[in-house]
């Protein structure tokens, strides 16, 4: 690899680390998205972050021959493999759960396929270790593909192509925006990794899966604010509905008509009977602007003054 390939991957990797801290950032301050959502992108961003600085380190340390130069070198190509397994596996696992929630659809089989192209992707990772299969090292420091490279490329697509395959099949259980983002980050490191394949020496899958799980992260974040606010719309509605039934035009006609009635029979009466007239048109607007449930015991006296 030329210094100048060199220097581009590494600004490359750079911006990826820098966008993933921004993610990171903007996730632990985000109101709207559920926790389950926020633990699943906490885990996306930490995983691109740490393949990112495993490719940063065996850019770095390639062409370094001696004895702990080779081990970190190692150890540094095949953790970078390994990240990006695990990102895909968690990215179908998320998927999954988007697909599942509320629903609970017999979605077994699907952990089961991820979950097996993971171990199969990690156990020829470890055999190539000893084969050079996937890639190997030579006494120089420096990196090569090996004969079944190929293989492991066509692994990492058959797990995205297991989420495009997913949300064929669940679209209904998935908004318009989680559609949209999935595809767009199944499809863009796809077109990366075909790139690295004809391109060889730029790197451009951590980056572009990068940038794909941040245009994903705004849109889903972007989406659960909107049904945040749409469910909060709905339950305000709700609410005013039911104080208005409770509190119809008739009841309102036939309240005052008895009070005034009883002004002359009996004007003590009358004035109690405004007063719990009152008491229970206060409790109905208490109920409207009530950010919580109504206890039993406030609903019960309000009965009793009904």
């Amino acid at each position: 690899m030329t210094d100048t390939l060199k220097y581009i991957n590494l600004t490359m990797e750079s911006w990826g680390l820098l966008f993933c801290l921004l993610s990171a950032a903007i996730l632990l301050i985000a109101m709207h998205i559920d926790r389950r959502t926020k633990r699943y992108f906490l885990a996306i961003f930490s995983l691109l972050f740490l393949d990112l600085l495993s490719n940063m380190g065996g850019l770095l340390l390639r062409g370094r021959s001696d004895a702990v130069g080779r081990v970190l070198l190692r150890f540094a190509n095949f953790m970078e493999y390994f990240w990006g397994d695990v990102l895909t596996l968690v990215l179908t696992l998320y998927l999954l759960y988007l697909i599942d929630r509320g629903n609970r659809k017999p979605l077994r089989v699907w952990h089961c396929a991820a979950w097996g192209i993971f171990v199969l992707a990690v156990v020829l990772l470890v055999i190539s270790q000893f084969t050079g299969i996937f890639y190997s090292l030579d006494a120089d420091g420096l990196y090569h593909r090996g004969p079944l490279f190929w293989l492991s490329q066509v692994i990492a697509i058959a797990s995205l192509l297991l989420d495009v395959l997913l949300i064929a099949c669940y679209r209904e259980h998935l908004s318009r925006a989680e559609r949209i983002s999935f595809c767009v980050y199944v499809c863009v490191p796809i077109l990366a990794i075909i790139a690295q394949l004809i391109f060889y020496g730029v790197y451009f899958l951590l980056l572009s899966s990068t940038l794909a799980a941040v245009f994903m992260l705004g849109a889903i974040i972007l989406d659960q604010t909107e049904q945040h606010y749409r469910t909060k719309q709905e339950l305000l509605q709700m609410r005013s509905a039911v104080v208005l039934s409770q509190v119809q035009p008739y009841f309102l006609y036939n309240s005052l008509t008895a009070i005034a009635a009883l002004c002359e029979q009996s004007p003590a009466e009358a004035q109690h009977a405004i007063f719990a007239f009152a008491e229970y048109l206060r409790t109905n607007m208490r109920a409207l602007n009530a950010k919580s449930a109504v206890p039993f015991e406030t609903e019960l006296k309000h009965i009793e003054t009904y």
